[in-house]
This record gives structure tokens, C-alpha cells and sequence, in this order.
């Protein structure tokens, strides 16, 4: 999970995230006017859009973005093999356009945690979390060059 926050509210425009992983590419993109996120895509509607790219043979990258209000995106990237979650990306980079400006860009090196949040032997949830903090800039002036701080 990658949380794409603003110190201010996120203007309306048409957000979207441009991502490479692992040498896969997908983008998944949303439109905010008012206060409310629309998707841009085959999943319309709601609060998350999301796609899907081919990563192998039976292997695909899914990415979906998340409105959690007004100055909080969530990006979420994992693999999917056969129909089973398998992990997220060793590598990947994410570039955050507004109305095709790029607004960030950062490579993240995800740590990953293996957990078994039901018990031994009922499944075991592999995660992540990094932050993408936007500078003020960036969220007003589409052409500035922004100010990114990264914790991993």
C-alpha cells in the first residue's frame, strides 16, 4: 500500500498512476470534481478504481486507487497467480499525473511483512506500506516541480 497524501486538499482533476513493477506497466486513473472520485476505466463508480496488467503466463498486476477524503489517495499493487493473491512487487515506481501533469514520482523498495492475521495455518497476508508525501506545490501548479519525502 502506498498512501499519496497532500498537506492540502486534492483540486479536482483527473489523477492518475502511472506505474512500473517489477518491469510491468499499469496505470490506473480516477476523476475528483467536488469532492467526489469517480473512475476512469472498466470499474466505474464507487470509491476505488482499480486495473489489471499481464505479468506472466498466469500472472497479473492489479493496482487500484482509493479516495480516503480529501488529501488521502491509496495506491494498492499486488500479483495475482491462478485466481490467489501472491505478494506485491520487489520494485516500483509511481508517478502521480494530474490532468497529465506529473505531480510526483518516486521508486519505492517495499519491505514486506508476512503475517497470519487468522491464526496459524488459516493464511498468511503479506504487506506493505510506504508514504508519498506531495509538496503544496505540487497539488496547486500541475507544472511545478514537486517536493517529495519518502518513508519507507
Amino acid at each position: 500500500m502506498v498512501r499519496i497524501q497532500g498537506p492540502d486538499d486534492f483540486v479536482d482533476g483527473t489523477y492518475e498512476a502511472a506505474i512500473e513493477a517489477d518491469g510491468v506497466e499499469i496505470a490506473v486513473a480516477a476523476e475528483l470534481q467536488g469532492g467526489v472520485m469517480m473512475c476512469s476505466g472498466p470499474e466505474q463508480g464507487g470509491t476505488a478504481c482499480s486495473a489489471d496488467a499481464a505479468a506472466g503466463a498466469n500472472r497479473r498486476l492489479h493496482a487500484s486507487i482509493e479516495w480516503f477524503g480529501p488529501s488521502e489517495l491509496v495506491l494498492n499493487l499486488h500479483y495475482v497467480d491462478g485466481g490467489s493473491l501472491s505478494g506485491g512487487p520487489e520494485v516500483a515506481r509511481v508517478r502521480l499525473l494530474r490532468d497529465g501533469e506529473t505531480i510526483g514520482d518516486s521508486t519505492f523498495e517495499p519491505d514486506y511483512e508476512r503475517d497470519e492475521p487468522n491464526g496459524e495455518g488459516c493464511g498468511v497476508a503479506t504487506t506493505a506500506q510506504a508514504d508519498f508525501n506531495l509538496s503544496p506545490e505540487a497539488q496547486i501548479d500541475a507544472g511545478a516541480e514537486p517536493d517529495l519525502t519518502v518513508d519507507d
